[in-house]
């Protein structure tokens, strides 16, 4: 029924891209020219001219509240609430390539345990294939090249922190994605936005030891091949008025296995006392030394409200509806958005 409901999605992603494309020649003018934030998640097919530059800083809270098991079957965990700020910072450097950079750190919470961590950067290139052309079915298309640098900590891990303070994945993630947008006017008061993308993500391998953000042990020392991935996604902002606009997407992951070789590790230790006698004390519950195939599937609706053309801010909840193998999770989400 899962498979179903994905290929349900997917063939929705597939009929509203044709339906937009071909009512696009149908275009009329608005009454009004629409202000857009973008919607949470999906990225846009426009880069930015030479000389702009833009801002956006979000913070968003999410509750980790359970864990979908292999059988898509979802079972409640002990939750786990992170707080992290994001800034993702934007210029164009001509007029068919921009540049952006991704920050961010973590405060997770979990029972008593608190940790703050530093992620890994990322650093994005745009490459504009295609422009919009209103009143044409011609949308505007970008390539997306990313790479995700390892600069979060993700092991020798806090025994005592059950993985929480991993702030990393270890491993130099390359990206290749395609935006497309497109502005439609099937409304004259209310212009919509649509976007469409789809991102593969091609890791290098990770030595790991001790306890790490893919599990492991007292002991473990190996490598780790992380998951190839791919997200599939597409979002509609439609304009209520020319300041206030409604955004609603969806977003589908895929990650394959992540595998390791080595000397797996143990999850107990040894403690000798001081009267000489030693005792085994286990550590746990510690994931085994990778991950499994995973699917996921979320939506995010928000609501929008631009002040001018260049400042915005959005307003919306991000979260899970059906998974394999994956976290299930809400997240608030609110973000600023400023051009100049």
């Amino acid at each position: 029924m899962v498979h179903a409901s994905w290929k349900k999605l997917s063939i929705f992603t597939l009929v509203f891209a044709s339906a937009s494309l071909a009512l696009a020649t149908e275009e009329r003018l608005s009454d009004f020219e629409p202000w857009f934030t973008g919607p949470i998640v999906a990225p846009s097919g426009n880069n930015l001219p030479l000389g702009q530059g833009n801002i956006e800083p979000y913070l968003n809270v999410e509750v980790d509240y359970g864990a979908y098991q292999n059988s898509w079957k979802r079972e409640h965990i002990k939750h786990v609430i992170e707080v992290y700020p994001l800034m993702f910072l934007q210029a164009g450097l001509c007029s068919w390539l921009d540049m952006t950079l991704i920050f961010q750190d973590t405060y997770a919470h979990q029972g008593s345990d608190n940790v703050n961590r530093f992620n890994d950067l990322v650093l994005s290139f745009g490459i504009q294939l295609l422009k919009d052309k209103p009143g044409t079915a011609i949308p505007s298309l970008r390539l997306n090249l990313t790479e995700q640098f390892p600069v979060g900590k993700y092991e020798n891990l806090n025994t005592g922190k059950l993985a929480i303070d991993a702030g990393g994945a270890g491993t130099y993630r390359t990206g290749i994605g395609l935006n497309l947008s497109k502005v439609v006017y099937w409304m004259k008061s209310h212009p919509i936005s649509w976007r469409c993308y789809v991102k593969a993500t091609i890791p290098t391998h990770v030595p790991v030891h001790e306890f790490h953000a893919y599990g492991g042990g007292f002991g473990t020392d190996g490598t780790i091949k992380p998951y190839f991935g791919i997200i599939q996604g597409t979002s509609m902002e439609i304009s209520i008025t020319q300041r206030w606009a409604f955004a609603f997407e969806y977003l589908y992951e895929f990650k394959t296995s992540a595998t390791f070789s080595g000397t797996p590790g143990s999850i107990s230790k040894t403690i000798l006392h001081e009267d000489d006698e030693s005792q085994r004390i286990l550590f746990g519950p510690v994931t085994q030394n990778g991950t499994r195939v995973s699917h996921r599937i979320s939506l995010a609706p928000a609501i929008e409200y631009s002040f001018n053309a260049d400042l915005g801010i959005i307003a919306g909840v991000w979260f899970t509806v059906c998974g394999k193998n994956a976290t299930a999770m809400a997240t608030g989400v609110f973000a600023v958005t400023y051009t100049w």
